[in-house]
């Protein structure tokens, strides 16, 4: 699919450089900066990081700003350069969305209903004990999201138009959009920073680069002053643990509980997570029924809490309250002392 994408991404900028009556040089810089880029990138995150690291958001900002000093270096038209460069890449993420789909990459978390990965998924790297479950295809919204503001900021660049707005189109609108899907993500590989992710960092400070240095709008400067409001209440709910249910149940929390949950030894002292969550784990007789029991010192767990965690762990577990408030029970059943899912 990336292969698609890049072809497809590069079909559209081309198209609408000749359209714009770009000059050879800019058409060049245009078709081969951004994908020597790409590869350019994924070759310092193994220099840096000592693994090959995809990051969408690092890989369009290397190559808009690696075209944009191409561009002025060529004497061409930067703006204008920057908002085909945006679309192309836009295109490519479209195409490449379909491809995380596919191997499972990237995924939404437990829903009701979704994409369920089999054991072959998982023998290609997809994490083992996600198979079988639902997931929420969050990798087909996001492609569709950038598909939609690829095809607006086309629409925007064929018709009378100021060079950079389609930049800004895109810039600002996948910021909104990524920003809410960073929420629905599944997995657990994700920086954070005082309760915000690094792709919602990212949108937030993009979002207000657009505004700044491109010919921007009320709407982008509504949509960056929206992210910074968003990212100051998520800061601050996550200081003061509000919503816990959203935290307890971020996929890094709960892929720290379940290694928790495997190691934990009936009758031992509760384990507790960097945020604070105790667990502790009791066999009631017969060994068939594992009670996990969870609390906060400083936040009373709910039994809607409860079921969260419970969901999100793939826990079939009977959810009861326990006799002092804030502690809660979760009855799993097992299969000879262990449960099926803690494999």
């Amino acid at each position: 699919m990336g292969v698609a994408g890049y072809a497809v991404g590069l079909a559209l900028a081309v198209a609408l450089s000749v359209r714009l009556d770009m000059r050879v040089s800019e058409r060049v810089i245009i078709a081969t900066v951004p994908p020597l880029s790409f590869l350019l990138a994924v070759k310092l995150s193994e220099i840096v990081f000592g693994s090959e690291r995809i990051v969408f958001y690092e890989k369009l900002l290397f190559a808009q700003a690696l075209s944009t000093l191409a561009l002025w270096l060529a004497g061409g038209r930067v703006t204008l350069g920057l908002d085909l460069v945006t679309l192309g890449i836009g295109t490519f993420l479209a195409f490449g969305r379909i491809g995380c789909f596919m191997v499972g990459c990237c995924h939404g978390r437990p829903f009701r209903w979704g994409v369920r990965y089999t054991p072959e998924h998982a023998d290609a790297g997809f994490m083992r004990r996600w198979v079988g479950r639902p997931l929420f295809p969050i990798q087909l919204v996001d492609g569709a999201l950038s598909a939609l503001l690829v095809v607006a900021g086309a629409v925007i660049v064929v018709g009378p138009y100021l060079a950079g707005s389609a930049t800004v189109t895109y810039v600002c609108g996948y910021a909104l959009g990524r920003f809410v899907l960073e929420m629905l993500r599944g997995d657990s590989v994700r920086p954070y920073w005082l309760g915000v992710s690094e792709a919602q960092w990212t949108a937030l400070v993009t979002s207000w680069a657009a505004v700044i240095l491109l010919p921007a709008g009320t709407v982008a400067l509504a949509i960056a002053c929206a992210l910074t409001l968003a990212a100051t209440s998520l800061m601050a709910a996550r200081t003061m643990l509000r919503a816990a249910g959203y935290w307890l149940a971020s996929p890094a929390h709960i892929e720290e509980l379940h290694e928790l949950a495997v190691r934990i030894v009936p009758g031992d002292e509760a384990q507790v997570t960097t945020l604070g969550l105790q667990l502790s784990l009791h066999l009631l007789p017969g060994g068939a029924i594992r009670d996990y029991i969870v609390s906060h010192p400083s936040r009373p767990i709910t039994p809607t809490t409860a079921r969260a965690l419970a969901r999100q762990l793939g826990w079939d577990a009977d959810v009861r309250p326990g006799s002092t408030t804030g502690l809660v029970h979760l009855l799993v059943s097992g299969s000879g002392g262990e449960h099926t899912q803690l494999t």
